[in-house]
C-alpha cells in the first residue's frame, strides 16, 4: 500500500524528526526519532509493505486519522522518501534587514494607514477566516527586479509604521510576515512567505524572502530552521 500527503500538508526532517504541517488548520505535527525512522524505512521498502510490523502500520494509521497522509491503491504510482515529502525548500543566504532601520523616509499619512489596515487585515483573516493562509493577489503588477535600495525604502517605511500601531514590539512572526507580504504586493513587490520549524523543543518560525535574501529577520536566526512550507 502506497502512501501521499494530505492536500494542504507539507513536511520535513529537522533535527532527525518528522514534522507535519498542516496548512488547512494551521497545526503542527512532530514525530519522535523512532517514529520517523519506521516512517522511513516503510518509504524505503517498496516491495514487502505487507509484512511491516504493528507499530509501523499503527503510525500509519494514526498519521492517517489525523490527516496527514492517505492511502494510494493506484499500482502505476510508487511512493517513495523524495515524493512523499514536500519538495525541500533552501535556506537563505542574505539579509538585509538590518539595513531597514537605517534607511527611512519621513513615513507619511498614507504609508501609515496602508500598515496599519494590512495589520487589521491579517488579524481579521486569522480570526474570522477557515484558511488564512491563502492569499490573493488580484491584478497586481510586480516589479521581476530584485531592487534591494527600494526594497530597504518599503521595509524602512513599513516598520517606521509599526512604531505608532498597537501591535508594536508584538512577537507574532506570523502575523507580522503576512502584513508585511501585503504591504509588499502594494508597492509592487511579491516576497515568498516562508514557515521554518526546529525540534526538540518544538518551535515554528515565519519570516519573508525574496529568492535567497531574507527580508524581515536575522539570517543567523532563520539559519536554525528548516523551512517546511512556502506561500508564493
Amino acid at each position: 500500500m502506497n502512501i501521499k500527503l494530505q492536500q494542504g500538508v507539507f513536511s520535513c526532517i529537522a533535527d532527525e524528526s518528522l514534522i507535519f504541517l498542516d496548512s488547512n488548520e494551521m497545526k503542527y505535527f512532530q514525530l519522535d526519532i523512532k517514529k520517523t525512522q519506521l516512517l522511513l524505512d516503510y518509504c524505503k521498502n517498496t516491495e514487502d509493505r505487507e509484512n511491516f510490523d504493528k507499530k509501523t502500520i499503527k503510525l500509519l494509521n494514526s498519521l492517517e486519522e489525523n490527516s496527514l497522509l492517505r492511502f494510494v491503491d493506484d499500482l502505476d504510482t510508487v511512493i517513495n522518501r523524495e515524493s512523499f515529502f514536500s519538495k525541500k525548500i533552501a535556506k537563505p543566504e542574505d539579509s538585509i534587514y538590518s539595513l531597514t532601520f537605517f534607511n527611512r523616509d519621513k513615513l507619511n499619512f498614507k504609508d501609515f494607514l496602508i500598515a496599519l489596515s494590512v495589520n487589521i487585515y491579517v488579524r481579521f483573516k486569522f480570526k474570522f477566516f477557515y484558511n488564512p493562509m491563502k492569499i490573493n493577489r488580484g491584478k497586481t503588477i510586480f516589479f521581476n527586479d530584485f531592487d534591494q535600495q527600494k526594497l530597504i525604502k518599503i521595509i524602512g517605511l513599513y516598520n517606521s509604521a509599526l512604531v505608532f500601531t498597537p501591535w508594536r514590539g508584538v512577537n507574532k512572526c506570523l502575523l507580522k510576515s503576512m502584513a508585511l507580504k501585503y504591504f509588499l504586493n502594494l508597492n509592487g513587490y511579491n516576497a515568498d512567505l516562508i514557515i521554518g520549524v526546529r525540534a526538540n523543543p518544538f518551535f515554528a518560525h515565519a519570516w519573508l524572502q525574496i529568492d535567497n535574501v531574507v527580508l524581515n529577520d536575522n539570517i543567523d536566526k532563520v539559519g536554525d530552521y528548516q523551512p517546511i512550507m512556502r506561500i508564493r
